[in-house]
């Protein structure tokens, strides 16, 4: 009776270890799937109506996040639901399980009242926010984490391209792109080596107030354009931003604007003036001039990046000569791709003007 006692429990044993290295495959098998789902892809590849991928548990932390950095911009993704979805996902079957949970963390944001882009910390409480923000359409961004960094060219896939040519009529450039890249983006630096080496007494120059005008312009190439400035520019130096809206009529230039920069900046650095009826170009830096309190005058485009030390040159040259009128080198982005070209010492563009207009 012993030997089959033997045999039994030898059987038993095996069936454990066969369970256990069955249990152990399928949790590869399931990391590798969710892997594949959520890892790295190529920016050539990114697909507006699906998940953003984003794997790195940092940034969960950062949308989730109560504090704001009132400087900077807060990383942040929307999300926003569709019908139907053409995934490029190598394991699709996972992509409604994400979502789901994507839409559940925009949830504990409201609620929480944290730093996503939709919530306005002006609204006392969650009803008044709820009732505000369905009564005009909100500016969500699509942010592919990685799209376009370091200013290098981002080529859309032929059913992408069709949707970004519907649109790009609206501002001569490719405004389908433009809303996909972060408003936080990296650009090269351009600058002749030997500029590296020119340090300014940031100290000694004056200060600046930069004046911004548009119309209706695009909600991700304004804020392209406002954090530029703020993130390339001494803190010392940069006194204010004044934006001039010339009468536009979107809804986030009307009303969502002020409410990002109560939310991301610090009180009165970005001033905010309305027009009540259409101006023109002059007329509308005018009035920032009126308003600003800076030792210089610095007059953008609504639809630009800054670059690396962009500012001191230009305050260096104005000390020296107070009565100097400066126009920058103009690099150039392509309105297709939004490839950042550096100009160089052979082949540059300048700003200039005429008196006569």
């Amino acid at each position: 009776m012993a030997f089959p006692k033997i045999i039994h429990r030898r059987r038993f044993n095996m069936l454990k270890i066969a369970l256990v290295a069955f249990a152990i495959i399928g949790v590869l098998f399931w990391f590798y799937q969710v892997q594949n789902v959520i890892g790295d892809a190529s920016p050539n590849f990114h697909q507006s109506d699906v998940l953003p991928r984003i794997a790195d548990k940092n940034v969960y932390k950062q949308v989730n996040s109560k504090e704001a950095n009132k400087n900077h911009i807060n990383f942040y993704s929307v999300f926003k639901k569709h019908e139907k979805n053409v995934s490029v996902f190598r394991n699709p079957a996972l992509l409604h399980k994400l979502q789901a949970e994507a839409s559940n963390i925009i949830l504990k944001n409201f609620k929480k009242k944290s730093s996503v882009i939709a919530y306005n910390p002006a609204f006392n409480d969650k009803k008044s926010f709820l009732k505000n923000y369905n009564n005009y359409s909100l500016p969500f961004m699509k942010v592919t984490p990685g799209l376009g960094e370091n200013g290098v060219p981002v080529h859309l896939s032929p059913e992408e391209q069709k949707l970004a040519d519907k649109l790009f009529n609206e501002a001569a450039f490719n405004v389908y792109l433009s809303d996909r890249i972060s408003p936080n983006r990296s650009v090269p630096d351009p600058r002749n080596p030997k500029c590296k080496y020119v340090k300014y007494d940031t100290k000694d120059l004056p200060t600046a107030s930069v004046v911004i005008i548009f119309t209706n312009e695009v909600w991700s190439a304004l804020l392209r354009t406002i954090h530029s400035v703020v993130n390339r520019s001494p803190p010392n130096l940069l006194h204010e931003i004044i934006l001039v809206d010339d009468y536009s009529d979107k809804d986030e230039i009307k009303i969502h604007l002020k409410q990002y920069i109560q939310q991301h900046f610090k009180q009165d650095f970005i001033k905010l003036i309305h027009l009540n009826k259409r101006q023109g170009l002059i007329r509308a830096r005018l009035a920032g001039a009126k308003i600003a309190t800076g030792d210089v005058l610095i007059f953008l485009d609504s639809h630009c990046e800054a670059n690396v030390q962009w500012l001191e040159p230009l305050l260096q040259r104005i000390k020296e000569k107070r009565n100097a009128v400066l126009c920058p080198i103009i690099d150039v982005i392509d309105d297709k791709t939004l490839e950042y070209f550096a100009t160089n010492l052979e082949y540059f563009q300048i700003g200039g003007f005429t008196w006569n207009g």
